[in-house]
């Protein structure tokens, strides 16, 4: 079953005459004129919000005579408009700030300044894990630092102490961040880092001579082998498959002396599991694909055996006011993907102090 988590600070309220608490709703959902690779993940993410302002007032807030209510603040996924926007919320005495989702460090040095909650659902830099300056900073999407210290766990484990790192830097597929936070942890623990190695577009992998893109993981093996053995991939799951096959091609894997970490950020979908070794265009994995992948570790979200369910939620208030997005998909009984941000943002954090906007 789901598993909510409401962390709620209330204070004083029990006695106090009914108040509504609002929200400030950071999200990117539209694009400016001319603007057309960004990707609007508030299109696909907002309905969580909406679900759970809806359970905290019908389980904890209502029976106390209160309520919780939110107003959205459009980013467009630019940190400039985020920032103007975390200012003109405060100005209309929010509650608390909800988000962002791109961009969070000098919008979480804001909210501590304003002494106003953050609880962000999708930014995952390292700078806001600073309470000493992010002391009103929290967030339900697990950290950069979070997902190296996990990395390095499995690293040290299995005594893999000589390391390379190729990791994905693209618009809109910018890995550098958790690539950055991935080896300075493993510095940290004497892990020496022998190469880092960036690829410049995700590789949608198809069985095909005439591949959707040229395999770019070849010329990162071919220019490396000779000194590393162990490849920590930073990218999508797609993207780990390249490089198992690069490894594989050049017949590296044959002794067992090589070996890739493929950290993967999204939810671990157990229902499609297939897709970790077939990618995105096929439907089955090829026998090189299996052989390959005997040398593979994943590091990556645990999966929620109910998120179908919550998904489905998401997207039936994806259609209701105050987004009402469209979905295409209606007449054909599907819905749009819904990524793991959504349940982070579902994972709502309140900070509500009475009679003041100051919380302590």
């Amino acid at each position: 079953m789901w598993q909510w988590c409401w962390c709620l600070l209330i204070t004083s309220l029990e006695n106090s005459q009914a108040e509504i608490f609002t929200l400030g709703y950071l999200t990117g959902s539209q694009r400016r004129p001319g603007d057309y690779s960004y990707q609007r993940p508030g299109r696909v993410i907002s309905g969580a919000i909406s679900m759970a302002v809806d359970e905290v007032n019908e389980k904890l807030l209502g029976p106390m005579g209160h309520s919780l209510d939110f107003v959205v603040a459009e980013t467009y996924g630019q940190e400039e408009v985020s920032i103007k926007q975390v200012a003109a919320l405060w100005a209309a005495n929010v509650s608390a700030f909800i988000g962002p989702q791109e961009t969070c460090v000098h919008e979480g040095r804001m909210a501590a300044a304003f002494n106003l909650p953050m609880v962000s659902y999708f930014c995952r830099d390292v700078a806001n894990s600073n309470k000493r300056v992010y002391s009103t900073f929290a967030r339900t999407r697990p950290s950069d630092i979070d997902i190296s210290r996990s990395v390095v766990a499995v690293l040290t484990h299995f005594k893999f102490m000589h390391i390379g790192v190729v990791y994905l830097k693209a618009q809109n597929h910018d890995f550098s961040r958790l690539a950055m936070a991935i080896i300075s942890a493993a510095r940290e623990k004497q892990i020496s880092i022998r190469t880092i190695q960036v690829y410049r577009q995700p590789y949608y992998y198809e069985n095909k001579r005439e591949n959707i893109s040229r395999n770019p993981f070849l010329d990162v093996i071919k220019e490396t082998y000779k000194d590393t053995r162990i490849y920590v991939s930073v990218g999508y799951y797609h993207d780990h498959i390249g490089l198992m096959l690069a490894l594989d091609s050049l017949k590296l894997l044959d002794s067992g002396e090589y070996a890739a970490i493929g950290v993967d950020v999204d939810k671990y979908e157990s229902e499609e599991a297939i897709r970790y070794l077939s990618g995105p265009l096929r439907k089955e994995p090829s026998p090189r694909t299996l052989h390959a992948f005997r040398s593979y570790l994943a590091v990556a979200a645990s999966p929620s055996p109910s998120y179908p369910a919550f998904a489905r939620e998401v997207n039936k208030r994806l259609q209701m006011p105050p987004f009402n997005f469209t979905n295409p998909l209606l007449t054909l009984g599907g819905g749009k993907v819904i990524p793991v941000e959504a349940a982070c943002a579902s994972r709502l954090g309140v900070g509500v102090c009475k009679g003041t906007r100051r919380c302590t």
